[in-house]
């Protein structure tokens, strides 16, 4: 098992993967803008980020949410029909605190760890919780995320 092997007391630093600003949604972007990014990746899950303004190399933005693909779909399936430069703002309480009832859309808390959390610590998390993927941050800044690929080293079927 991962908990029994050396790789489990190394930082998730190590086996993370870094996530750029283009990977990710901020908190308001256009209906365009999301479709390509969608088009340009095959991601299940997506970060939600304030994208900061300094350029430090590793300093991509803060986490402030995050959201399946499923429902970004559904998102842009009940925008408005045809209008591209329409705006989504991923920050609307409705999709972060709907008052019907329903569950959120949009996740304010997702799982997250520290660069130097040990592996094995990320693998209990991720089993025990049944979440996807974990954000690795530093001072609320994301720097990468960690799924059971990384884990692994293979995909989950």
């Amino acid at each position: 098992a991962l908990t029994q092997t050396r790789k489990a007391m190394e930082p998730a630093f190590t086996i993370m993967r870094r996530v750029g600003l283009s990977e990710c949604l901020r908190e308001d972007m256009t209906v365009a803008e999301i479709e390509r990014l969608l088009e340009a990746n095959e991601e299940n899950q997506f970060a939600i980020i304030l994208p900061l303004k300094r350029t430090w190399a590793d300093c991509q933005g803060v986490l402030k949410g995050s959201i399946t693909r499923a429902n970004v779909e559904q998102l842009l399936e009940q925008s408005e029909d045809g209008d591209s430069s329409a705006v989504i703002s991923f920050s609307n309480t409705e999709l972060q605190r709907p008052g019907t009832g329903r569950p959120p859309v949009v996740s304010c808390a997702p799982l997250s760890v520290s660069p130097d959390c040990h592996v094995q610590d990320v693998y209990l998390l991720m089993k025990i919780t049944g979440c996807a993927v974990v954000y690795v941050c530093q001072d609320n800044i994301l720097l990468g995320e960690i799924k059971w690929k990384e884990l692994l080293g293979h995909k989950l079927d």
